[in-house]
């Protein structure tokens, strides 16, 4: 549930080239983590989401629909790419 506060370290570093985050509409605190990734993305670094679908719970492998949650965060143009992971039911 820190993931802003991650995102925004790994900024001030200076260090890193790419931050892989947790985001996904299941997130109370997404709309801060969306403006962490932007910023990152503004300071020229690479964004890559996971737990997209799923949303970082094991008990969260309930999504009716996993397409719509990767489009969620695809429409986020400061996505740069997904590692999805399907629901237990899927695989």
């Amino acid at each position: 549930m820190n993931e802003p506060e991650v995102i925004q370290a790994a900024i001030d570093s200076k260090f890193y080239d790419v931050i892989l985050t947790s985001y996904n509409f299941q997130q109370k605190h997404y709309a801060e983590v969306r403006n962490a990734i932007a910023k990152a993305a503004q300071a020229g670094i690479g964004i890559v989401d996971m737990k997209a679908i799923r949303g970082g719970s094991r008990q969260d492998s309930t999504v009716k629909n996993p397409a719509a949650a990767l489009k969620w965060v695809l429409q986020d143009p400061n996505v740069h790419t997904i590692v999805p992971d399907l629901p237990l039911s899927s695989r």
